[in-house]
């Protein structure tokens, strides 16, 4: 299967670069310590944040290919997808980035109008969820998912009035006890864990535990006036 070919040399090329994941999993954790989560109005700007280091860490890994979807479009984001990598010149894979703080619900599309068939369009949908509290990455083909929904019996995919999401049993899978998730050689294909722990436990300890938390509204509020000041005039 082709998919699960270019899934294998995704998975490979992020292993091979082990050391620039434990930055992008440092600057992540900042993010968090900084913009933390657990206020409404910090969650959409946290997971954009940590969303455009990972297409910034893709990029750097993959030679410049591997682009931000949401800036080929002019008006609002891009639908579903928010990364393409190209392999070569001929192949590429798009990718839905998906930040997870502990293991919560996953939303994929929150829906604006219902008359739309939404489930017709994510056929193709491969999410990449960003496991913070585990310094994983969670390669998910959303067909998969719906197989690996009926075989264990799970409710995982949900198509409710305001989103499409995945549920929390979806972890169970990859983090249940043992008769309870995928069989590990399933698990191994599909996850990637950060190799050198110690290095980033001790970082995050002397460092990253230290910050203050930031007040993103008050800096974009003085850049946005800010810029008057260059000959604008109210």
């Amino acid at each position: 299967m082709v998919l699960d070919k270019y899934i294998s040399d995704l998975c490979q090329k992020i292993n091979d670069n082990q050391s620039d994941l434990c930055i992008f999993f440092k600057k992540s954790h900042i993010v968090k310590q900084r913009i933390p989560p657990i206020l409404n109005e910090n969650k959409m700007v946290y997971g954009k944040l940590i969303e455009l280091l990972f297409i910034e860490y893709l990029n750097k890994i993959f030679d410049g290919g591997c682009s931000e979807l949401d800036k080929k479009t002019n008006i609002g984001s891009s639908y579903m997808n928010d990364c393409n990598i190209r392999f070569n010149n001929e192949h590429s894979m798009k990718l839905s980035i998906k930040v997870s703080a502990q293991g919560g619900d996953i939303i994929l599309i929150n829906k604006h109008n219902n008359n739309i068939n939404y489930n017709s369009s994510m056929e193709e949908l491969i999410t990449l969820v960003i496991r913070l509290d585990k310094c994983e990455l969670l390669i998910l083909p959303h067909v998969l998912v719906l197989n690996w929904e009926k075989e264990y019996k799970r409710n995982i995919f949900r198509n409710n009035q305001a989103n499409l999401k995945y549920g929390s049993p979806l972890f169970t899978l990859f983090y249940g006890k043992i008769g309870n998730r995928l069989p590990q050689g399933e698990i191994d294909k599909y996850k990637i864990s950060l190799d050198n722990m110690c290095d980033f436990e001790k970082y995050k300890k002397n460092v990253i535990e230290k910050l203050e938390v930031c007040d993103w509204r008050y800096h974009i509020f003085k850049i946005l006036f800010n810029d008057l000041n260059n000959g604008v005039v109210l």
